[in-house]
């Protein structure tokens, strides 16, 4: 939960430092975790840094960078295996929603 919330309260400057240092694999680790808790909290603050990356588009070519960040490390395939192996509709749900909103359009790997 400190996660989320550190996430959730950063400027932008902060956010960058933490995905430099690793934050976005984290998050994908912490999803394929049994504890339920963890996976809620961690798609929570994916979500964030995902929302974050789409106000970067303007400067990155409209590329959400964190989205392709996730791509990258996997987190599509993470997203829809979550989605038939966990029994939570949240989580269902959420993980839909992550694929909808910030992964339509899958990043092209450059």
């Amino acid at each position: 939960i400190c996660i989320f919330n550190l996430v959730s309260r950063c400027s932008a400057s902060e956010i960058e430092m933490l995905i430099s240092a690793g934050i976005i694999e984290i998050l994908l680790q912490n999803v394929q975790e049994d504890h339920i808790q963890l996976v809620h909290v961690s798609l929570n603050t994916l979500e964030n840094i995902l929302t974050f990356g789409d106000t970067m588009k303007d400067t990155c070519d409209g590329i959400n960078p964190c989205a392709h960040r996730v791509f990258e490390f996997g987190g599509v395939n993470i997203f829809e295996n979550l989605q038939t192996m966990k029994t939570d509709q949240q989580i269902f749900e959420k993980c839909s929603r992550l694929l909808d909103n910030f992964f339509d359009e899958r990043p092209s790997v450059q």
